[in-house]
């Protein structure tokens, strides 16, 4: 979760807020922590400049180790993992 925060904040200045591949901005609400160390949470679309009015956009989910198990497309998965360190640039 801190990797994705990283990557937030170089994008936007805001610590769950990005600009998805489609160049819209999205952000992100964090869920509980499950028992086995997995994080979820809700993905929104931004409509307009600012973070009002949005709509829901999917929902991801983070495995224990760190690694994606859901997102939705626009989810910077590549800038996550490059960030997280789970792959080379």
């Amino acid at each position: 979760m801190d990797a994705l925060t990283a990557v937030c904040e170089k994008m936007t200045g805001l610590s769950n807020v990005y600009t998805g591949k489609d160049g819209r901005t999205y952000f992100f609400t964090r869920g509980r922590e499950r028992e086995d160390g997995g994080i979820s949470g809700m993905v929104y679309l931004c409509e307009s400049d600012h973070l009002s009015p949005y709509r829901p956009a999917g929902h991801f989910s983070i495995k224990p180790d760190g690694g994606i198990k859901r997102s939705p497309k626009a989810f910077p998965i590549h800038l996550y993992i490059l960030e997280a360190g789970k792959v080379s640039a």
